[in-house]
Formats: C-alpha cells, sequence, structure tokens
C-alpha cells in the first residue's frame, strides 16, 4: 500500500472508532415522572361482584409471580 493509502485508511478507521465510541458514555436525561392521581372506588361505578372479580384477578396474577415459564404449553 502506498503511504498515502495507509494514512488514508488508518483515518477512517480513527473516523470509524471515534463515531461508535462517541455514544458510549451519554446518560438518558432524566424524566420526571408525574405525580399519581387517587381517584377513590366507590360502588356508584362499580358492581361489588366486579370489583370482587377485579380483586381475586389480582390476588392471582402477585400468587404467579416467580413461576418459572413453561416454553410451549409443556407439562
Amino acid at each position: 500500500m502506498p503511504q498515502n493509502a495507509a494514512f488514508s485508511f488508518r483515518l477512517t478507521w480513527a473516523a470509524i472508532c471515534l463515531t461508535l465510541l462517541s455514544a458510549c458514555g451519554v446518560q438518558a436525561p432524566q424524566r420526571k415522572l408525574p405525580a399519581a392521581i387517587s381517584v377513590p372506588l366507590t360502588e356508584s361505578f362499580h358492581d361489588g361482584s366486579a370489583l370482587q372479580n377485579a380483586q381475586n384477578l389480582a390476588f392471582r396474577a402477585l400468587s404467579l409471580v416467580g413461576t418459572p415459564y413453561r416454553y410451549g404449553g409443556e407439562a
């Protein structure tokens, strides 16, 4: 390789490396989360059985936390 071509090759690789390394240390900007909105549930909006079903579903979901996944429905 002529000396000019070798310099061009090294310069190209240096530019590629600097481009790739420029994104390594960037910290994502911190976003502020909106304050939680508390809406009281009243019986006028929900049937008592619907609320009970929602609670049962939530307890069932929490009971499954940590259960290993079975691929493809394996027994």
